[in-house]
């Protein structure tokens, strides 16, 4: 649907336990080949052919669990001889037939398939093929009989999953492009093929390598639903492989298609070596080597703290990337189509986005000369709730989700937050003259283990909470564009995820928009479609607005009662804080320091806008009240910071009146 602000989403991992039906044949999201006697449980290596494709006897885990909407008659269709049978054997297939090049048969999942069946754990489909005779099977397929066009062929993507999508601007592929899971080095001919027998995993011929999506798939995805793209490159991906993705998309998608360049997957996540870990500790480990070989700049300034190496190195295989990308789309492309981002962990800017800002800054000029934005992680989750398990209710989770939200957006009377987070990144890609986005944004739960998955549910479907969650989504969407319409915001994911804990027995998973892909009126859905549907976006409300009067007091780092202290208090505290400021028009405005409670001292104060020292304001001695002469400055249009540097004194309390 049209709308006026740039809503995105993040897509779904593929997996056959997802959700989500992504592709139309089913195929596509299985698990990789099995054993023949028990696919689930007893894992096999398959001889294969040249290609890749099984020739002889072998199992597949299809989708576990079913779920509504799996249920009816299927087409199944291979190349290749052989017998093919399904488990549970409440699904069946019939009529096995040969058409021109083709085995072509009938498959059908009852309702009672939608449960688990004796001998197995839950709801599950799998397929057997034996009686190969010396001939790989593949192109195989499994299509529901109502998706197949006239002539036999079927979409790519499934059309409910298509129209769901239809509502966003720009859609995410983290976890498509750069898993979770370890991957390995890749060069553009080492990337997933579209002819794999499945998108859910990529096995060199028995040996399982995650390594996404094809990113082929991606470019057909964006040109169906006609919107922009947010790629993530793989953290062990070669120059050649960038080259590659960067001609692909250049060549494929339409031009006014932007391209939000990120450099792997919250890259600033380091520590025990967990999944979640991999691709920080991996990004550690090569800086450390770089530095160790000698003649890096990563050190260049005798730093010997390896979390430093890592984030600059972070920074500046973000800027390499992007000037790549720019070669191939040209020098006109620089964050215009060609948009790096620099993402980082929103509750500590300290580590994980000033040193790397810097290391640009110092190393190759003005931060925006290398990348487009910066991207913090702002979600409200559900807290910290000191009950047990069996005692959190769903209105305890819903009253510490708007806790939670206080402390991301501000203006929940019991948060005890301080500026809001999403402020903050405002407030610092304002002073850099960046771009601005969230690559992960919305609601969602952290703790789910200590949540019954019940209890979660309950609260996402039961309208005497779901209009609490649809007032915490409409409030948290507001909170985002009241910084500007343009700004992207990827909500953490599209489509379904595991609201009733199917996955991971006893775990909610709320990340998704639904539970069920069909469910299309969901709280959260309602919440977005209603803010795609006003008319002009969202009003601008986020700084302080010029000509006015900017408190000094409401620095970036306030505390949560900064409007309440004491105007006669100093405001020491604010020395070299940023201030958000916004300006409707871009022109010269005159401005003032009116400082009062000074020290019998003369001393002098920086006035600094956008990074650019605008005037070294004289206040004399003495204990009354001081304005300054006017001095001029041009705003942009739009976000603008400014800042105060007092040089080492603690004068009294200042104000800036801009007209």
């Amino acid at each position: 649907m049209p709308s006026n602000i740039n809503l995105g989403a993040n897509l779904p991992v593929v997996f056959d336990w997802q959700g989500t039906n992504i592709f139309t044949n089913l195929i596509q999201q299985s698990r990789p080949l099995s054993s023949f006697e028990d696919p689930a449980e007893i894992p096999a290596v398959i001889p294969r052919d040249v290609h890749g494709n099984p020739t002889a006897r072998f199992g597949m885990v299809v989708k576990t669990p079913l779920r509504d909407g799996d249920e009816g008659e299927y087409r199944i269709r291979f190349k290749g001889q052989a017998t093919v049978s399904a488990l549970p054997a409440a699904i069946t297939i019939q009529n096995l037939r040969t058409e021109g090049a083709w085995q072509v048969a009938d498959l059908t999942i009852p309702t009672s398939a939608l449960t688990t069946q004796p001998g197995y754990k839950e709801p599950i489909f799998m397929l057997r093929f034996d009686n190969l005779q010396g001939e790989a099977v593949s192109d195989i397929s499994v299509i529901k009989k109502d998706l197949l066009r006239a002539d036999g062929t079927f979409p790519t993507f499934h059309p409910v999953w298509v129209q769901h999508l239809r509502r966003f601007k720009v859609l995410r592929f983290m976890n498509w492009m750069s898993f979770w899971l370890p991957m390995p080095e890749m060069n553009w001919a080492d990337r997933p093929k579209k002819d794999a027998i499945s998108q859910a995993q990529s096995d060199n011929f028995g040996h399982i390598q995650v390594r996404g999506v094809a990113p082929e798939y991606l470019v057909e995805l964006a040109k169906e639903i006609n919107c922009d793209v947010w790629i993530n490159i793989p953290p062990l991906a070669t120059n050649d492989y960038v080259l590659g993705l960067a001609n692909l998309l250049k060549n494929e998608l339409p031009a006014t298609a932007k391209i939000y360049v990120e450099y792997g997957n919250e890259i600033w996540s380091e520590g025990d070596e967990t999944d979640a870990n991999w691709q920080g500790n991996r990004n550690r480990d090569m800086a450390a080597a770089e530095v160790a070989q000698g003649g890096s700049n990563l050190n260049h300034d005798g730093t010997t703290d390896p979390s430093i190496w890592a984030m600059r190195r972070y920074a500046r295989r973000t800027k390499e990337i992007g000037d790549l990308f720019v070669g191939v789309f040209g020098a006109g492309s620089r964050n215009v189509r060609v948009r790096p981002v620099y993402c980082y962990q929103s509750v500590n800017p300290a580590d994980t986005l000033e040193p790397g800002l810097a290391f640009l800054e110092n190393r190759y000029g003005p931060v925006k000369n290398s990348i487009w934005g910066i991207s913090p992680k702002t979600a409200a989750d559900e807290g910290v709730i000191h009950k047990s398990r069996e005692e959190i209710t769903k209105e305890d989770l819903l009253q510490s989700m708007r806790g939670s939200m206080g402390r991301l957006i501000g203006g929940f009377p019991a948060s005890d937050s301080q500026t809001p987070l999403i402020e903050e990144a405002a407030a610092v890609a304002a002073w850099h003259d960046l771009g601005f986005a969230l690559y992960e944004g919305g609601i969602g739960l952290t703790s789910t283990w200590n949540i019954r998955p019940e209890v979660a549910f309950d609260m996402m479907t039961n309208p005497e909470t779901g209009w609490g969650i649809l007032d915490l989504c409409n409030q948290y969407l507001s909170a985002w564009f009241a910084y500007g319409n343009d700004n992207p915001l990827c909500w953490f994911i599209a489509g379904a995820s595991d609201w009733k804990g199917a996955n991971l027995p006893g775990q909610a998973d709320l990340h998704g928009l639904t539970w069920n892909i069909r469910e299309q009126n969901t709280f959260p859905i309602q919440a977005l479609d209603q803010a795609l549907q006003r008319e002009g976006g969202f009003e601008t409300t986020a700084g302080a607005f010029v000509p006015g009067v900017v408190d000094t007091r409401r620095h970036v780092g306030r505390t949560a009662d900064w409007n309440r202290s004491n105007l006669n208090n100093r405001t020491w505290y604010a020395n070299g804080k940023l201030y958000l400021v916004f300006a409707e028009t871009e022109k010269n405005y005159k401005i003032k320091l009116v400082s009062e409670r000074n020290t019998d001292f003369n001393y002098e104060t920086d006035v600094w806008i956008n990074r650019v020292k605008a005037k070294t304001i004289k206040v004399p001695k003495g204990r009354g009240s001081h304005t300054s002469t006017a001095f001029s400055f041009k705003l942009r249009k739009g976000m603008n910071a400014l800042r105060l540097d007092y040089r080492g004194h603690a004068p009294g309390n200042y104000r800036l009146i801009i007209t």
